[in-house]
């Protein structure tokens, strides 16, 4: 299935998402890349009025810069494929967005249904959130280390690219 260049593929474990990036820096055995944000929200008619269609008409056009193990020994220049797996995106989103929605609803729930007080409730429902965060923070740490959690190049599509056209690309794209 293919979704504005956003490919999902099974493997024999899990599903995982494909992406193409450019490589503009190499150090040491890092590679630092470009990708665009992209939503699949293009084709959907009802895009003006949704969330993810706001949210991609705000990211169009936006770079990002990761830096990723450079296991396929990739040159600037090079257009590469990177592969996470579907449920490590889905766990990490989980993480970031529910924790902290289902603390503050537990936090207002407390102050509300134990003391029947209204301002108690939103102040225990901000303490909850922001203790869930920094929890979030901590768990992030961690999940920096699993290597689950990280992309990973999976080929070269397009090998080195000239320098002069490279920076017109980079230049166009920021």
């Amino acid at each position: 299935m293919t979704d504005n260049n956003i490919n999902i593929m099974r493997t024999e474990q899990h599903e995982t998402l494909h992406e193409t990036a450019l490589v503009i820096r190499i150090e040491d055995d890092i590679a630092w890349v470009n990708t665009r944000a992209k939503l699949a929200c293009s084709s959907c008619k009802v895009e003006s009025t949704c969330g993810n269609g706001i949210l991609d008409k705000y990211l169009s056009g936006k770079l990002f810069v990761s830096q990723l193990k450079n296991n396929l020994n990739a040159k600037v220049g090079d257009e590469i494929e990177l592969s996470i797996a579907k449920q490590s995106i889905t766990q990490a989103s989980l993480l970031v967005y529910f924790v902290p929605l289902l603390a503050a609803f537990i936090g207002a729930y407390i102050g509300q249904m134990f003391y029947q007080n209204e301002p108690l409730a939103i102040g225990l429902a901000t303490l909850a959130m922001a203790v869930s965060f920094w929890g979030i923070k901590r768990v992030g740490s961690y999940l920096e280390r699993n290597e689950k959690f990280h992309p990973k190049m999976v080929k070269i599509t397009r090998s080195s690219m000239p320098p002069a056209n490279l920076n017109t690309i980079k230049l166009k794209q920021i």
